[in-house]
């Protein structure tokens, strides 16, 4: 995948998404501009276009999707899909996964808290529970050095104790998006919130300001 280090944000979406069978079908639309350092959280209900706006801004989106408009990335994107299972292949040792040359396996899984290392290095991913497979392709995304992290619904389905080994794995990305339906929870996370409702971009703030709004409706 080329980059477009020209532009002034890491990664710039101005586009409107279709179903190709249906270009008159408008199934995403909005601008999203996301520069280094940040944390964003891109929040909403099921179905609202989270899922398509985190594969449109990974350059990911299925062949099935036209674009109008633009889609930029000025650096490499990681992105952790909620069903990590993919992520992983489920015949060779998660030690042998996370080989990235100079970064070593041992120093990434102790970096998600899967310990004892010695233990998960010889493990093959199906001897993983959920939240230990969610923190070991983030480990792989770690692994990659890519400078945005994008993590949709990472923590969906775990309990307290494993979410919050998980979120703190994910905090330790140079840049953040983070996708979620938990406003609580990305506010533990983010600094900055958009909001997607049917496909349409319908806030985008400080995740402060966010949050107050909310509280106020």
């Amino acid at each position: 995948m080329s980059y477009n280090t020209a532009v002034s944000h890491l990664l710039h979406f101005d586009a409107r998404l279709y179903p190709k069978a249906d270009p008159s079908t408008t199934l995403l639309q909005g601008t999203v501009d996301i520069d280094q350092g940040e944390s964003i959280a891109i929040l909403g209900p099921s179905g609202s276009g989270k899922s398509l706006l985190s594969q449109a801004l990974a350059g990911r989106l299925p062949a099935t999707i036209g674009v109008e408009g633009s889609i930029q990335r000025a650096a490499p994107v990681t992105l952790i899909q909620q069903q990590c299972r993919t992520a992983l292949n489920p015949l060779v040792r998660i030690g042998k996964q996370l080989s990235f040359g100079a970064v070593c396996a041992h120093d990434l899984l102790e970096r998600v808290g899967l310990r004892p290392t010695s233990r998960f290095m010889q493990a093959y991913p199906g001897e993983l529970s959920g939240g230990q497979l969610q923190r070991a392709a983030i480990a792989m995304a770690l692994g990659t050095q890519a400078q945005v992290l994008i993590a949709d619904e990472s923590t969906t389905a775990l309990d307290a104790i494993t979410q919050a080994e998980v979120v703190a794995a994910l905090q330790q990305a140079q840049t953040l998006v983070f996708i979620s339906h938990d406003i609580a929870l990305a506010a533990s996370i983010c600094e900055h919130a958009l909001e997607i409702r049917s496909g349409e971009i319908v806030a985008d703030s400080t995740m402060a300001s966010y949050v107050e709004l909310q509280c106020n409706h």
